[in-house]
């Protein structure tokens, strides 16, 4: 046993950034969690892109030190420039999800017709400043502003703010009211108003 972690733990510290990269893009970014071997793969290409990165900074380090010595390049140099392009990829890719940046040039080029979200949360972000009439299931609804959105409509909430309660076609303000967190279970459907 002894021998088999002597031989575990070096390959483990060399995946750790790869990792640490989909830890941070997962925690920030707005979309569904893959399979276990989804993340792993993700983490592995992560992780060859990482070490390519970290290359290049050493060489990089090496020909400034040829000018100006700013330190010894070791193997805790090695580590921490490993740690630091993690968490940069990791929150650039959850920058680039939210953002729907990446999905938006692939659309434009013809490549593709997703979003990089779940497609309610897509057409929510390009609806947001339009107000909504919220439909319940009940019947009842209400005119008011979407600050939040839910990423499951079965168990999320949506926040309304600036809320109306809507009968026979007239608003009806709710003027002590701030805002309503709404079931998504709850809702029928969302309309987008001019």
């Amino acid at each position: 046993m002894e021998g088999l972690s002597a031989e575990v733990i070096p390959i483990l510290e060399q995946l750790m950034p790869g990792f640490l990269a989909m830890i941070v893009f997962y925690w920030f970014a707005e979309t569904p969690k893959p399979a276990y071997f989804e993340k792993i793969l993700q983490a592995l290409i992560t992780t060859a892109v990482i070490q390519v990165l970290v290359a290049g900074t050493e060489r990089l380090c090496y020909l400034i030190g040829d000018f100006y010595s700013i330190g010894q390049w070791s193997e805790t140099s090695t580590s921490w420039v490993s740690i630091v392009f993690a968490i940069v990829i990791g929150l650039a890719l959850a920058y680039l999800c939210n953002n729907d940046i990446a999905f938006s040039l692939a659309r434009k080029l013809g490549l593709t017709t997703r979003a990089s979200q779940g497609d309610a949360i897509h057409i929510y972000k390009q609806m947001a400043a339009h107000a909504v009439i919220i439909h319940f299931i009940d019947g009842r609804r209400m005119m008011g502003y979407i600050d939040a959105f839910p990423n499951d409509r079965q168990t999320g909430i949506y926040l309304i703010s600036s809320p109306h309660w809507i009968k026979d076609d007239a608003p009806i303000p709710s003027p002590q009211t701030h805002s309503y967190m709404i079931h998504g279970a709850d809702v029928r459907q969302v309309e987008f108003l001019n």
